[in-house]
């Protein structure tokens, strides 16, 4: 009986271990805290993979290539170095300073501005400088980062999507956007000073510290977190869901997180 006990626990241990290493490499590639709720609930886990679509692929390892005008920008990096810098000039550029393996794919299709790596694999390494004209606004500004060091001086745009996976967002500019998602797997985002009315944040076991442009008493608040920590101000959370509502709040301030930590400060107080 002991012996079958015995075997009983070993057999767990490992199997809580194999499953803790699934978790980690999951949220290594991408995976937030989001979807694996999400993925509870409803079934079977799984995980979407998004490929950026094609563009004109660079043969030369270092170009500069420069568009008159976009709407729209996506972009799709599995690693290496990413600067997002604003320019005097009055046209977008795209310098791919280094691609040893030839997989930077640069585009304008319609009014929609395409930087993509080809996939999200961390093994291909390029480095990649944008730069924006002063006050360029995108109707939409989609950022799929893998494992990449991203750094950003200026960023505007109504509606803002940023998914971090491994990988280090360093935002010591202005961010404007009407409305944003931010998502970090076990990386680390950090921004300055982020301008919007409505944030949504889903921090997997990652980092999390953003400034807000405005005042506390501008939001309501919901919280959802697993075994790590959530800040907002004054105010600390933990396990479970919470909500909390300013005196004045005009702007939505959502918050996800799973074992990792997020903190948010307001630059007004």
């Amino acid at each position: 009986m002991r012996k079958i006990f015995k075997i009983g626990i070993i057999t767990s241990l490992a199997l809580f271990t194999l499953g803790l290493g699934f978790l980690i490499a999951a949220v290594a590639l991408g995976a937030t805290w989001a979807q694996f709720t999400d993925n509870v609930t409803a079934g079977p886990l799984w995980m979407p993979w998004t490929i950026g679509s094609a563009g004109t692929r660079n043969t030369d390892h270092t170009d500069r290539i420069s568009f008159p005008d976009a709407d729209k920008l996506e972009i799709r990096l599995g690693a290496g170095t990413l600067d997002i810098r604003e320019t005097d000039d009055d046209q977008i550029t795209v310098e791919t300073i280094s691609d040893p393996s030839g997989i930077v794919q640069t585009d304008l299709v319609g009014k929609t501005l395409k930087i993509n790596t080809g996939s999200t694999s961390t093994k291909q390494k390029v480095e990649i400088c944008l730069y924006l004209p002063e006050d360029l606004y995108f109707y939409s500004a989609d950022l799929e980062l893998g494992a990449a060091a991203v750094t950003v001086d200026y960023l505007e745009a109504d509606e803002l999507n940023v998914k971090l996976g491994a990988g280090t967002l360093d935002c010591s500019g202005e961010i404007t956007a009407d409305q944003s998602d931010w998502t970090v797997g076990v990386g680390s985002l950090y921004l300055e000073y982020l301008d919007c009315e409505n944030v949504s944040l889903d921090c997997g076991m990652g980092s999390m510290a953003v400034t807000m442009a405005d005042e506390q008493d501008d939001y309501a608040c919901d919280v959802s977190c697993g075994a790590g920590a959530v800040n907002i101000g004054d105010n600390t959370f933990s396990l479970g869901s919470h909500s909390s509502k300013g005196d004045d709040p005009d702007g939505k301030l959502d918050v996800r997180c799973g074992m990792g930590s997020v903190d948010i400060v307001f630059y007004d107080e």
